[in-house]
């Protein structure tokens, strides 16, 4: 983004774009955006290829400086955002002139924010100001992840996943640790494998950890669980305190809760995109 000077961080901000693809066996994290979602919705409310690179927030935001006319949105956690002394809201499209400032502050109910910038330049009058339906973004504040039994599920106690968890704040794009009861496992070591986002492990304490969208390719605890596909993107919106709970399902029931993600997100798009 050439039009863009950043005059102050935040704690935790990058540009990210779609996941890649076929690079894990370099050991590469799949990367992207930690909730898929959001990111989709803020780049249809620009009207940016599905593709583009949005400025992923956490915890509290930056300081941007435009320099070029800018159509903008911001999808995810909520947080007061002022340009030039006035609060913009989210969820909608909002256009900032070159010379403007943009502040982002604190993220609340959730944990990361996503602000799309319109790929190119522009006018009030050139783009038509979109909004989006909050409730398309249940996944902020659900405390529920489901889950299907990991490769060394065998090794504990049959549903023992399934009990109150609390996020600690030792949380990043790589994982995020877990504080709860204390998972006993039958003895043995494991020679470390494959892992992938939503992998469940369980730590020589007796504590969890979920593998986040950068983290590592090969681990070597045990894993009693994996996060489906449809709740991946809560992974990546869970705060320090919050209360979560897993929940166990069917490899049956995983697969239709994506394909009905998956299509509510493609409608939900197009409709935002030529709605």
């Amino acid at each position: 983004m050439t039009h863009i000077q950043i005059l102050q961080p935040g704690t935790f901000s990058q540009w990210v774009s779609s996941t890649e693809t076929g690079l894990r066996r370099y050991g590469i994290p799949v990367g992207g955006p930690a909730d898929a979602i959001s990111y989709a919705f803020a780049n249809a409310l620009v009207g940016n290829p599905s593709e583009a690179e949005v400025l992923e927030v956490a915890l509290s935001g930056p300081r941007l400086l435009f320099e070029a006319d800018h159509m903008v949105a911001w999808v995810g956690a909520e947080a007061k955002i002022e340009c030039e002394g006035q609060v913009i809201p989210g969820n909608a499209t909002q256009f900032v002139r070159a010379g403007q400032s943009l502040n982002i502050g604190r993220l609340r109910n959730g944990f990361r924010g996503y602000l799309a910038v319109a790929a190119r330049e522009g006018s009030p009058n050139q783009v038509l100001r979109k909004s989006l339906n909050p409730e398309w973004l249940g996944h902020l504040s659900n405390s529920v992840l489901r889950v299907l039994p990991g490769p060394q599920a065998a090794w504990f106690e049959e549903m023992a996943i399934e009990q109150q968890f609390e996020v600690t704040a030792n949380i990043n794009r790589m994982g995020v640790r877990l504080e709860g009861p204390k998972l006993f496992r039958a003895p043995g070591e494991l020679v470390s494998e494959a892992i992938s986002p939503g992998a469940i492990q369980v730590t020589n304490e007796g504590q969890c950890i979920i593998i986040g969208v950068d983290g590592q390719t090969i681990g070597g605890y045990p894993k009693i669980a994996h996060v489906i596909a449809a709740d991946l993107p809560k992974i990546g919106q869970l705060p320090p305190g919050q209360k979560i709970r897993f929940q166990c399902v069917r490899l049956e029931e995983a697969e239709v809760f994506w394909d009905e993600e998956e299509m509510q997100l493609r409608k939900r798009v197009l409709r935002i995109r030529f709605g």
